[in-house]
């Protein structure tokens, strides 16, 4: 199968604007943390993408398919130039499976980006369009909130997602009912029901229902990794915070809720 040379990426495209460094350790935790949060059909084709923004010595990393958001945040030294650019959520994937240990370099011009880690490089198009302003979503707070653990929370929703498996043509909504020191999580179809309770800490007034997607929550859950993590939240319609405890600064997570029937 041929394709009309026009179209292929040129060296030529990458003037580079903006530059910068880091760990491949980083860069894949960047990438592990955003890109199961991009869109999958190309409705808006810029949201199938992952927003890389440089701004003094950090770069954050952000996607977002218009139901939750996904952000991770990295110190980086003595980056050139700033502002950002977006690559398709599939081509970061792909450079993660090439690229092991060492540093990543990243030169991203008008047209094109260039990931280099010293044996390969690899260039691609940027996604062109306006991204989503997520800044205003990710930097609210909420007084309501609570630190449980990542990993009794994975192993629920995991084991809920066998309802799935058995009718993976319906899609159930996850029944989170909060209360002072504990969550009671519910997921049932017509034929099964499951329940299970974690422990919870922190400034919960009153009960609260909340209706989540369980893949979603799943998913973040997942990508934040072991440990604590915080909640945050105003109401049952109002979008959830999640971050990683003592780890804030570096992941952010982002979804709306869904109505209970």
């Amino acid at each position: 199968m041929n394709i009309i040379s026009g179209d292929y990426p040129s060296t030529a495209d990458i003037a580079a604007v903006i530059e910068f460094e880091t760990t491949a350790d980083d860069f894949h935790r960047l990438c592990d943390q955003t890109i199961y949060a991009a869109a999958v059909t190309d409705k808006k084709p810029i949201l199938c993408g992952v927003q890389i923004s440089v701004n003094d010595n950090n770069v954050a990393f952000t996607a977002t398919d218009g139901y939750r958001i996904a952000a991770a945040y990295e110190i980086i030294k003595n980056p050139n130039g700033s502002g950002s650019f977006v690559i398709h959520a599939a081509t970061l994937k792909n450079i993660c499976s090439v690229f092991k240990g060492g540093t990543v370099k990243v030169s991203s011009g008008k047209r094109a980006t260039m990931f280099n880690n010293g044996k390969y490089s690899v260039f691609c198009r940027n996604l062109e369009g306006e991204f989503f302003n997520s800044q205003h979503v990710l930097s609210q707070s909420y007084p309501t909130y609570f630190t449980v653990d990542a990993a009794a929370v994975t192993d629920i929703l995991d084991r809920y997602g066998l309802v799935d498996s058995a009718n993976n043509k319906v899609r159930h909504s996850l029944k989170c009912n909060i209360a002072v020191g504990e969550m009671k999580l519910e997921y049932a179809d017509e034929t099964t029901a499951m329940e299970d309770t974690v422990e919870i800490s922190g400034e919960i007034r009153n009960s609260i229902v909340i209706g989540f997607n369980r893949r979603y929550l799943l998913e973040a859950f997942k990508a934040a990794g072991s440990g604590k993590l915080n909640v945050s939240f105003s109401n049952p319609i109002s979008p959830i915070h999640i971050t990683a405890d003592g780890e804030s600064g570096k992941f952010k997570f982002v979804v709306l809720p869904v109505r209970l029937k």
